[in-house]
């Protein structure tokens, strides 16, 4: 992601932005952005990732195989987190579908009431991202 809009359609889906992040953002065939991804809160070998989708035919097209093979590939991390507010019941189930798996829970992390469900990929247990071996 390098314009503006761009960022601003991100950051509409998943409610903020990140100076230090790095992302991919998906065009449909009449010009209109239908998905995106970014990283940020990189360590050494992992970091964190926002996804918003509003058209999940992108899935099938591979996008994300390719924002995991940025993630997991070109930035060589191990595992990727994702925090999900645990009312945000078709986040929580769609991150479970595509591989995701629950591994602790964030009390009024974020907004007072509110638990969040802190989630987990990693490189060599995943269905969109397959390392080279040599």
């Amino acid at each position: 992601m390098t314009l503006p809009e761009e960022w601003d359609w991100v950051e509409e889906r998943v409610g903020h932005r990140n100076s230090e992040a790095k992302g991919i953002i998906a065009y449909d065939n009449f010009g209109k952005m239908c998905a995106g991804f970014y990283a940020d809160g990189f360590s050494p070998d992992s970091c964190r990732v926002h996804l918003a989708i509003d058209n999940p035919a992108v899935i099938r097209r591979g996008f994300l195989n390719e924002c995991l093979g940025y993630v997991f590939g070109t930035c060589k991390m191990n595992r990727i987190f994702g925090v999900v507010a645990s009312n945000n019941t078709k986040a929580l189930k769609f991150n479970h579908h595509i591989g995701f798996r629950a591994i602790a829970k964030l009390p009024e992390w974020y907004y007072k009431g509110v638990t969040h469900i802190v989630m987990r990929m990693d490189a060599d247990n995943n269905r969109w991202y397959q390392q080279e071996t040599t």
